[in-house]
């Protein structure tokens, strides 16, 4: 899958970026889609994390 990058050194995956708007500028908005999508797998990837562990701690507590 091709990536596209951006002026913000960051990268994602072009058929992905189809589905963002190009622009959320402002204060606090990301600069560009590409910088969207990365904020956004990073939030999946940490919340992923999170439910991991809190699977981990409820099971060992039923042991």
């Amino acid at each position: 899958m091709p990536n596209e990058g951006c002026a913000h050194e960051k990268s994602a995956p072009r058929e992905m970026l189809e589905e963002l708007p190009q622009s959320q500028a402002g204060t606090g908005r990301h600069k560009c889609a590409v910088c969207a999508y990365n904020a956004g797998f990073q939030d999946g990837v940490a919340a992923g994390r999170r439910l991991a562990s809190r699977e981990r701690r409820n099971a060992s507590e039923g042991d």
